[in-house]
């Protein structure tokens, strides 16, 4: 029973459920029990609105504080977690990848005129005690043949192991490139997918420096110039490792170091700018990073001219150096101002007389042309160690669908390349005026990524406008491609609708690029493809370590090749090839006396067929080899039309014992069998 003169509690009032808060009447005197649906309605407007709601609650007594409702927990964030993850297991990921995608390949095929062969062949020279440069030709500086020869030195002479350790340069490099666009972008998923890229298309075997260097020269100029180091020591070390990575570069390959050194000296200067009330302690600190890196550099290559000077070589090795630049204006006068002018090695500062050859020639070797580099006529293209570089009118001509993604891949480039540079150079601008130092940090790693796939662009736009030159150059350019995509819908797809379009522009000719290289160069031996398995089923075996799996209607006149060498001569005999086929001499275990493996039309000194025979006079090799291919892609770089004098003394003075393919062998009279089968011994 109620009080008398009291009036009965009034019933409070539904609670609309707000999906923003909760709104509770703080003045009703009593707490009901929530109405039985309570729940439900909670669960549902879950269900309908997709996030957590408050739930109606009952009102606290008159003069409660109300306390908010605990939030709901989070949702898992799926994506960065995987983000996080795949940081740390990315590059191990990368490596089984490249361990089982490579391994269905690695003993596929077997290029007589390719690096492979000059690689193990000067590995050999130089691990049996002859001098780099003074003794034997490199073209390429002394670590490209070292680490060959440590190789050979802990297995022997193994063509098979030296496979093995270009497919694994091409394998770091696939981490490598993990790692740069994981850096720059923070996207670990993209940067998986950019470096399977690398591994799928690793450019042409036993030529996975070129590729190797930008990509880790790229990497290390990131982390010791661009991006903030943790602690003033390890950006110490970086600077030493850039150091280091420099100085490794020019061991290997002289003219990428040049084109290098502008680019580490651009970012030490920019390094200190855009950073607020940091500027004038930042100026030291980039002087001894530079500092540091060119001591580290030359420290570097102290042993290395410590050992030509006790050999006897100091003066070539060091000429190289101070030959390069000379070489380097040189190529430029001979492909941009004057393209008639014809190559002359004798142009390189070197050494002549005992040392029998240039210290340094700016020489890309080749092999023979595929598809979609279809040889020009007799006459067309330079004759003047060049291949003819095809016109962009190609694209919408009638040649193949091929030939127009290879010629769209030639040139895609420069104006992917214009774009990334105007962009780079804007925002480093505004970056640097604005400071903001995280656009300027940006902008300096789409400059930095661009002029590391740069340092490549002559040797395939200029020099060798071919498939396994714009693969190596592909491997930094694609790099430079995916993070510039990326910072540009970073900085430029919020600002307008006319940003976006130029962005959706731009990042499409990326993908039509990559897109069009793919298609051309998958069916490429010379891209480092998994299509060089291609029916490529029968094994064929030879000296020092030569294993490989050849097309069945190779088998019969390779094997007739190497038996036909085997049988008439013996491993203390001379062996020479030309212009170009230097596997031939590794895999019958042949030695050479030729100085430089390599001549052809372009390359080869006005007295050189006075040379050739009386060197062939005097050292009386057992077996001469000619391998009559266009090596430039042009009727007039086959030997027998360019080198008709040299030819006709092969005839009169040896005895052509074997006709295979498009190789001749000939041999020493004495060394000839009595009698020749006439369909075995065509006359070339």
């Amino acid at each position: 029973m109620e009080p008398p003169n009291q009036k009965p509690d009034p019933q409070p009032e539904e609670i609309p459920v707000d999906f923003k808060d909760a709104v509770i009447d703080a003045d009703v005197p009593e707490a009901p029990q929530p109405e039985p649906d309570a729940e439900q309605a909670y669960q549902s407007a879950v269900e309908r609105w997709g996030r957590p709601v408050v739930a109606p609650e009952a009102p606290e007594a008159p003069g409660a504080v109300v306390e908010p409702a605990p939030p709901a927990p989070p949702r898992p964030d799926y994506v960065a977690i995987s983000n996080r993850w795949l940081t740390w297991l990315g590059p191990a990921l990368l490596l089984v990848f490249a361990f089982f995608y490579y391994q269905q390949y690695y003993l596929s095929g077997l290029n007589l005129g390719g690096e492979g062969g000059t690689n193990a062949v000067i590995a050999m020279r130089l691990l049996e005690g002859q001098r780099p440069i003074a003794d034997t030709f490199l073209g390429y500086n002394v670590m490209w043949f070292y680490p060959l020869v440590w190789l050979f030195q802990a297995f022997g002479p193994d063509f098979t192991a030296m496979r093995i350790f270009f497919y694994l340069v091409s394998a770091v490099t696939g981490v490598i490139a993990f790692g740069t666009v994981r850096r720059v972008t923070g996207q670990a998923w993209l940067a998986l997918g950019c470096g399977v890229l690398v591994i799928l298309l690793p450019g042409m075997l036993f030529r996975n420096y070129m590729g190797f260097f930008p990509v880790l020269n790229g990497f290390v100029l990131l982390s010791a110039f661009v991006f903030e180091a943790s602690t003033p020591g390890r950006r110490f070390a970086w600077y030493v490792i850039a150091g280091f990575t420099l100085g490794w570069t020019f061991l290997t390959r002289i003219d990428v170091g040049v084109f290098f050194l502008p680019i580490y000296l651009g970012v030490a200067v920019l390094w200190p700018l855009a950073v607020r009330g940091r500027f004038w302690h930042r100026i030291p600190e980039a002087v001894a990073g530079l500092l540091t890196v060119v001591l580290v550099a030359g420290a570097l290559h102290m042993p290395f001219w410590t050992d030509a000077r006790e050999r006897g070589f100091e003066k070539n090795f060091v000429n190289q150096y101070l030959a390069i630049w000379g070489l380097i204006q040189y190529e430029a006068k001979k492909h941009i101002i004057d393209k008639v002018m014809l190559f002359d090695p004798s142009a390189a500062v070197g050494e002549t007389g005992a040392d029998r050859g240039p210290s340094v020639v700016p020489l890309v070797r080749t092999e023979a042309a595929g598809p979609g580099e279809s040889m020009p006529a007799a006459g067309e293209g330079s004759e003047s160690g060049t291949r003819p570089r095809p016109a962009v009118d190609v694209i919408w001509g009638d040649g193949s669908l091929s030939d127009k993604a290879f010629v769209a891949a030639l040139y895609l480039p420069l104006v992917i390349g214009g774009v990334i540079f105007l962009f780079s150079a804007i925002g480093l601008m505004v970056g640097i005026f604005s400071v903001r130092e995280d656009l300027k940090r940006d902008a300096m790693a789409a400059g930095v990524l661009l002029g590391a796939a740069l340092t490549l662009f002559p040797q395939y736009f200029f020099f060798r406008p071919d498939t396994p030159h714009l693969a190596e150059f592909r491997i930094p350019f694609l790099i430079a491609m995916v993070c510039a995509s990326f910072l540009a819908v970073r900085w430029l797809w919020c600002r307008s609708v006319v940003m976006q379009l130029v962005v959706s522009v731009f990042i499409l000719m990326c993908a039509v690029c990559e897109g069009a290289f793919f298609y051309h160069a998958y069916f490429k031996d010379s891209s480092g493809s998994v299509r060089v398995m291609h029916n490529r089923t029968a094994p064929f075996t030879a000296e020092n370590g030569v294993r490989a799996l050849i097309r069945k209607r190779d088998v019969d006149w390779m094997n007739g090749l190497r038996d036909s060498i085997l049988e008439h001569s013996t491993p203390t005999d001379w062996l020479v090839t030309y212009p170009y086929s230097p596997t031939i001499n590794f895999m019958t275990n042949r030695r050479s006396y030729l100085y430089n493996l390599y001549v052809d039309n372009a390359t080869a000194q006005k007295d050189f067929h006075a040379v050739t025979m009386r060197e062939i006079a005097e050292f009386r090799p057992a077996i001469v080899v000619i391998d009559d291919r266009p090596i430039n892609n042009t009727e007039m770089s086959k030997f027998s039309r360019w080198a008709a004098p040299t030819m006709k003394f092969l005839r009169d003075e040896y005895v052509q014992i074997g006709q295979f393919n498009s190789i001749a062998v000939f041999a020493r009279p004495d060394k000839a069998p009595k009698k020749l089968n006439p369909d075995v011994a065509p006359t070339l």
